[in-house]
């Protein structure tokens, strides 16, 4: 049997089709699985049902019903809308409970590595002549708290120490914190090395003293930066110093945050030379 339409199939419509049923769930599907956002599966959407020049039917959803849906989706998969909350649950979930170490409230923190991390880690030392770990921190993937009392809670940053494993990056520790000072990192380095590994024989950071002082305090036999850095004049110095009083662990900071800390000084920003600052890099 052959169906024939006709008609002005093609005139601007008001209003845009409720999405629910089959099509809520296909949106759904691709957005969520796929790791879609709204505004790209809407262009998706126009490609597969429009031509050059049509105007946009009501079938494709607007962008606003596309992020309610998906955000109401992903709520519902969340185990308490408190995050603080919901990371305590899944500590004594039997999935997360080998990974999650330690949590605090105020303020927050989070330490977590698994049981096959520090298998991976052992075993990488036990190898390598020179094991060396790197640090460093970022605060562009951690959304802030909000208190009961409708307050914020300060910047969460990622911190993690990675390594390298047959080429490739491997994380080794991670933690989430509100803190940034000395003594939280340190108590991170020290919670982790009672987990029974080894301190690595150097550990590369960025410019930061928090994290230097922390790597300093949880890894060498020295309780302050300036300590190891009296000592490691010394060595450099050639002045003789007993065998203990040897660094168990080195620290080095980190090319690429040391040329880009020079870079913004003030006379190399004003210099006339263009070429100064590509200079630094090639250096």
């Amino acid at each position: 049997m052959e169906c024939n339409y006709s008609g002005n199939y093609k005139i601007s419509h008001s209003k845009k089709r409720k999405l629910f049923g089959s099509e809520k769930i296909r949106a759904l599907t691709t957005m969520l699985n796929e790791n879609i956002n709204p505004s790209v599966f809407n262009r998706i959407e126009a490609s597969r049902l429009m031509s050059e020049g049509d105007k946009a039917p009501a079938q494709i959803p607007s962008l606003i019903s596309l992020r309610t849906a998906k955000s109401r989706a992903i709520s519902l998969t969340r185990l308490h809308q408190d995050p603080v909350i919901a990371i305590n649950i899944m500590k004594y979930n039997s999935t997360f409970c080998s990974i999650i170490r330690h949590i605090g409230y105020d303020g927050f923190f989070v330490h977590f590595w698994s049981n096959l991390q520090l298998r991976i880690y052992k075993d990488c030392y036990s190898k390598c002549k020179i094991p060396s770990i790197s640090f460093d921190a970022t605060g562009g993937c951690c959304r802030k708290i909000k208190r009961p009392d409708n307050t914020m809670s300060s910047n969460l940053f990622l911190y993690e120490g990675v390594m390298k494993v047959d080429g490739k990056t491997f994380t080794v520790c991670s933690m989430i914190s509100e803190k940034h000072d000395t003594l939280s990192i340190c108590t991170w380095l020290k919670r982790w090395l009672k987990c029974g590994v080894k301190s690595p024989k150097m550990a590369i950071s960025d410019q930061s003293l928090a994290l230097m002082s922390a790597i300093v305090q949880s890894f060498t036999q020295y309780n302050s930066l300036e300590e190891y850095l009296r000592i490691c004049f010394k060595l450099i110095m050639n002045t003789q110093v007993n065998e203990k009083d040897i660094p168990l662990c080195f620290v080095r900071n980190d090319i690429n945050h040391f040329v880009k800390l020079i870079s913004q000084w003030t006379p190399l920003k004003k210099s006339k030379f263009p070429r100064t600052d590509n200079c630094l890099f090639v250096l």
